[in-house]
């Protein structure tokens, strides 16, 4: 299973299929140079629940670091661990100024089962 990340302004997209981490520093797997995006300001998962159920997660900073100063959003919601559902929308700092990134979980079984290919209209 992989996830697209899609900068809104369509600058960069990315696909991953192992963690990533969002910040300003050049060490980043995504950089953002922008005076309210943390050095690592996020982080990007792949986790096995207790139920062996793979998800993408998102949390705000770096596991075992401290968290980013202005926070990470999604869906216009401050989380410091979320789920990732498709077409999440993840913002830094809570601001509609912001820039945006769109996440965008592509999975076989996921695809076939919201397919619309089947559907009449």
């Amino acid at each position: 299973m992989k996830l697209i990340v899609f900068l809104e302004n369509g600058l960069e997209t990315i696909e991953i299929f192992k963690p990533l981490i969002i910040g300003s520093s050049i060490e980043c797997g995504l950089i953002l140079r922008f005076s309210f995006i943390s050095k690592r300001h996020c982080t990007i998962a792949l986790i096995t629940d207790s139920s062996n159920v793979v998800s993408w997660v998102i949390i705000d900073g770096v596991i075992g670091r401290e968290k980013s100063t202005n926070g990470t959003w999604i869906n216009g919601e401050k989380i410091e661990i979320e789920k990732i559902k498709d077409r999440d929308v993840l913002t830094f700092s809570g601001s509609e100024e912001m820039p945006k990134i769109i996440l965008v979980i592509e999975d076989e079984k996921y695809i076939e089962e919201n397919s619309t290919d089947n559907c009449e209209f």
